[in-house]
C-alpha cells in the first residue's frame, strides 16, 4: 500500500466513529432541549393536579408549545402584527381584537387593518384565546402576550409568554 492509501484508510478509521459520536451528542442535546417543556408538565412537583399526559400525545404537545413560543415572541407572527399596529397607530393595541377591528379612538388614517386575517389567529393551538396586557407586567415598556398552555388554565406552570 502506498502512503496516500494508508492516509485515506486512517481518515476512514478515525473519521467515521468521530462523526458517529458527534451525531450522538448532537441528538442527546437536541432531545434534552426539546423534551424540557413536557418533562416539566409531567413532573410531580409541577403543580399540575391532572394525570400525566399520555405518551402518544407528548410529541404533538411539544410541537404546539414550540409553535406557540414562536408566535408569541416580539418577532414572531402575532408579535409582528402587534408591532405593525403600533407603528401605524403610534400606540400598542388596547386589546388583541383591535388587530381585527378599528378601535373607536383611532382615525382611519392611523389604522391600516385588519392586521390579522381572522379571529383564529388570535387563538392558541389548543383553541384558547391568547391573553394580552398593555403595558405588560413582564414587559412594562411594551406588552405581555401569552397562552394559558395545554391545560387551558391561566397562571400555571405551563403558561407560555413572550417574556
Amino acid at each position: 500500500m502506498t502512503l496516500r492509501t494508508r492516509q485515506k484508510m486512517l481518515y476512514l478509521i478515525v473519521g467515521v466513529p468521530a462523526v458517529g459520536v458527534l451525531g450522538s451528542i448532537a441528538w442527546i442535546v437536541w432531545y434534552d432541549m426539546n423534551a424540557g417543556p413536557i418533562a416539566a408538565l409531567n413532573s410531580p412537583n409541577s403543580g399540575n393536579d391532572t394525570a400525566p399526559l399520555p405518551d402518544f400525545s407528548t410529541r404533538a404537545i411539544e410541537m404546539k408549545i414550540r409553535q406557540t413560543r414562536r408566535t408569541l415572541q416580539h418577532d414572531g407572527l402575532l408579535g409582528l402584527h402587534v408591532a405593525r399596529f403600533q407603528r401605524r397607530a403610534g400606540k400598542y393595541p388596547d386589546r388583541l381584537t383591535d388587530l381585527l377591528h378599528k378601535p373607536p379612538d383611532l382615525t382611519k388614517k392611523h389604522w391600516d387593518g385588519p392586521y390579522v386575517s381572522g379571529v383564529d389567529m388570535l387563538n392558541d393551538p389548543w383553541g384558547k384565546t391568547y391573553q394580552y396586557c398593555c403595558p405588560g407586567t413582564h414587559n412594562p415598556q411594551s406588552y405581555d402576550l401569552w397562552s394559558v398552555g395545554p391545560d387551558g388554565v391561566g397562571h400555571t406552570a405551563d403558561d407560555i409568554g413572550n417574556w
